[in-house]
């Protein structure tokens, strides 16, 4: 049977929840204000990790469909239909769907946007930084 232990103590719990979730906040805003001189200082070592205070940090390549020119959705959606990819379009294409199409083409070593999509879409590339747990050696 519940009693009032189990509601303080789930009172408690929200409390600690509503904390951790300010810290978290703070946590990344602060690896927001940092990810742009993590990536100079990448840039300007030429090295694509570092493992420092027991993580890895590494470069990651994000490749996203970017839209381009001034196409209407229902133009963009005609296009990318007449490009043989209609299963990209539902009520309007679906951007993920598109960028994670422009991934598999570059893994295969195509071009990221397919010619007939070139004057409506383009890859747009960024990098962010990974982190993992280092291994100890």
């Amino acid at each position: 049977m519940a009693d009032i232990r189990q509601v303080k103590k789930y009172a408690v719990l929200c409390n600690e929840k509503a904390k951790l979730e300010r810290e978290l906040k703070q946590v990344k805003g602060g690896l927001t204000k940092l990810e742009a001189p993590v990536l100079e200082y990448f840039a300007d070592q030429g090295v694509q990790s570092v493992n420092v205070e027991g993580r890895t940090l590494s470069l990651r390549k994000e490749v996203w469909a970017k839209q381009r020119g001034d196409f209407s959705n229902e133009e963009r959606m005609v296009l990318v239909q007449a490009a043989g990819y209609p299963e990209l379009v539902k009520e309007s294409v679906n951007t993920n769907t598109l960028s994670s199409l422009f991934r598999e083409r570059m893994a295969e070593g195509l071009d990221a946007v397919p010619a007939k999509l070139a004057c409506c879409y383009e890859a747009s590339e960024s990098y962010k930084i990974g982190s993992i747990k280092s291994v100890k050696a």
